[in-house]
Order: structure tokens, then sequence, then C-alpha cells
């Protein structure tokens, strides 16, 4: 679908908002360089997302969109075709 849209001339841009559980793979690489979300005295910032405490990847870090687009990025939206983030 992406493909028959990209020849009508259409683009798609997504707008992820990233969340990422302690168990995932891309957990500890975020962690360490600082793309999540804290609240305003510092604290990890986390919310609930079926029934499990969730980080959200921070859009305002210049490495944040870079990780989107990296590895989960290649296998979850280039690879469909999908190139433009917001």
């Amino acid at each position: 679908m992406v493909r028959e849209l990209d020849e009508m001339g259409v683009r798609i841009m997504i707008s992820p908002w990233t969340l990422i559980e302690d168990d995932s793979e891309n957990f500890i690489p975020m962690r360490d360089r600082g793309l999540f979300t804290r609240s305003v005295n510092g604290k990890k910032d986390t919310v609930s997302f079926r029934q499990k405490d969730v980080h959200q990847y921070d859009p305002t870090n210049p490495e944040g969109p870079q990780n989107i687009s990296g590895k989960s990025g290649k296998k979850n939206y280039f690879d469909l075709g999908i190139k433009h983030f917001g």
C-alpha cells in the first residue's frame, strides 16, 4: 500500500510515540544514552501501558529520531517504504 501511494505522489509521514519496556532489546542502549523522558525533578518518567511501566523516548533529544530510524526503524518503517518522521 505504501508503494501504491508513493506512485500516486502521496508521501506517508508518521509520528512515532515509541514506548519501550524494560525487557526490550532497545531499553539498555537507549537508557545508557539518555534517550528517555524524565520528570522535572530528573527522576525516571514512566507511563503504564498494558499493566507494565514503559519508558517514552525523548523526541527533543537529537539522538532520539536517529535511534528510532536506526535498527528498529529499518525493520519496522523503512522496509515498508516509510521515510518521513514528524
